[in-house]
């Protein structure tokens, strides 16, 4: 199986012991000739199929081998022997690992860049959802230097594999990065499955099109364990999770940590981020179990080929619960909103805009699509501002704009609100103040939007 998997330019030059494991939880299966690979029109008799959980080998429409590896995901035809698909997800990882690396100076001035285009769109904090030791090491240089003219809470990437060792590793991190306005840990950030769109994420029953319904990165006990290990540890909790089954399984480790474990004086606060599709049953659990909402409204920008392929993989009434924002928080549940980016832009212009009328900056559909989870233009700065500072649990000091508050503050070129108000893509951003200090200025360093 070692030599099958040499056949392809993406395991070449890969130790055998790195091959190994995938070689030998391989099994074989029989599927039907003619099988269409996944983004083609056309039957496609020989190719390799990635996805979360499997690795399939297909030569004259059948499958040779299926191995577990949830970490990889794409799909090219073997025709040639040469890859002409798409690297997807944490497949990406593997063309980062043989590429060129930044050194430490590119990504000090990166960081630099990405603070300067954050304050062209009014942004002065930022949760920054996966990362390592050497990103505070990173963050930790500008603060030293006075460079850091943005707040800063960022995560670590944890994994169904998470080790005592790490563990550890995690809470000498915290500690050197302990709870302050401008750059502190405190989370880690598990990934509990994948997309929509390349069917990946969890779903609780297969999606229209396949006989899939995605693998979750973890099992219901894995999750649950690691949850109640990272919880009695006072870390705080991000779990990416899209599909309403990787919804619940979250909640219920939410639920169980919660359960076994003392509580804490300034609460749990774990959060959910994404929850693009989720079963209605779920609604009332974010309240119940005090779970954050944590969503990014310019992710459900309802482009026709979005939308499409939500109807197409989902069905009707599974995608007519995407981003359901509106109903969450009609159920009591704290939401935040945030961008996601670099995936989708960091302007919260366009998230405002999605999540007040359900409809793409060009002002389709008409109506909105799924316009019941619409939500006030008062909402949606909330759950950007003050929604965004208790997920953070920073409520105490920013969110808000009032006497004893940090003095972040954004101007905006037209008014929002009022007998005559500008709607929000309209508006720019015209000052951006951080810390009290003016740290963009339209009028006078005009900037060109990115």
């Amino acid at each position: 199986m070692i030599d099958l998997l040499r056949q392809f330019d993406l395991f070449e030059g890969l130790s055998d012991e790195t091959l190994r494991p995938l070689a030998e939880t391989g099994h074989e299966m029989e599927l039907a000739t003619g099988e269409t690979m996944v983004g083609s029109t056309e039957p496609v008799e020989n190719f390799w199929l990635l996805l979360e959980g499997r690795v399939e080998f297909v030569r004259d429409g059948i499958v040779v081998s299926v191995l577990e590896a949830p970490s990889y995901a794409g799909a090219s035809p073997l025709l040639t022997g040469d890859p002409t698909g798409a690297l997807v997800e944490s497949a990406m990882d593997l063309v980062d690992a043989v590429g060129p690396q930044p050194t430490r100076d590119e990504k000090l001035q990166a960081i630099r860049d990405a603070i300067a285009l954050a304050h062209t769109f009014g942004v002065t904090s930022v949760q920054n959802a996966s990362g390592t030791a050497e990103d505070f090491g990173l963050y930790d240089t500008l603060r030293r230097n006075g460079e850091l003219e943005l707040r800063v809470y960022q995560a670590l990437s944890g994994s169904s594999t998470l080790t005592p060792a790490d563990l550890e590793r995690f809470d000498a991190v915290r500690k050197q990065f302990p709870d302050d306005p401008l750059l502190k840990a405190g989370a880690v950030k598990l990934f509990v499955d994948g997309v929509v769109e390349s069917q990946t994420a969890a779903m609780l029953a297969p999606y229209a099109t396949s006989r899939v319904a995605g693998t979750p990165a973890f099992t219901p006990e894995q999750l649950t364990r690691i949850v109640t290990t990272l919880d009695a540890r006072g870390w705080q909790v991000f779990a990416h999770a899209i599909g309403d089954r990787a919804i619940r399984m979250t909640l219920d480790a939410y639920q169980h940590a919660a359960q076994v474990n003392p509580p804490f004086d300034r609460g749990r606060r774990h959060r959910i981020e994404h929850i693009e599709t989720l079963d209605p049953a779920d609604l009332p659990r974010f309240a119940s179990i005090g779970v954050v909402a944590s969503m990014q409204p310019d992710h459900g920008d309802p482009a026709p080929d979005l939308i499409t392929v939500w109807k197409t993989t989902l069905g009707d009434e599974r995608a007519s619960r995407g981003w359901m924002y509106g109903s969450l928080l009609g159920a009591g549940a704290h939401i935040a909103f945030g961008s996601d980016w670099p995936v989708v832009s960091l302007d919260p212009r366009f998230g405002l805009h999605i999540a007040t009328t359900r409809t793409s900056p060009n002002g389709e559909p008409e109506g909105g699509w799924i316009p019941n989870e619409k939500i006030s233009l008062a909402d949606a700065l909330r759950a950007y501002t003050a929604g965004g500072a208790w997920a953070s649990f920073d409520e105490q000091r920013k969110g808000t704009l009032k006497p004893g508050m940090l003095a972040d503050v954004v101007i905006l070129s037209a008014a929002l609100f009022g007998p005559d108000p500008t709607k929000v893509l309209d508006a720019q951003v015209a000052v951006t103040i951080f810390d009290g200090r003016v740290v963009f200025d339209r009028a006078a360093k005009p900037q060109t939007d990115d």
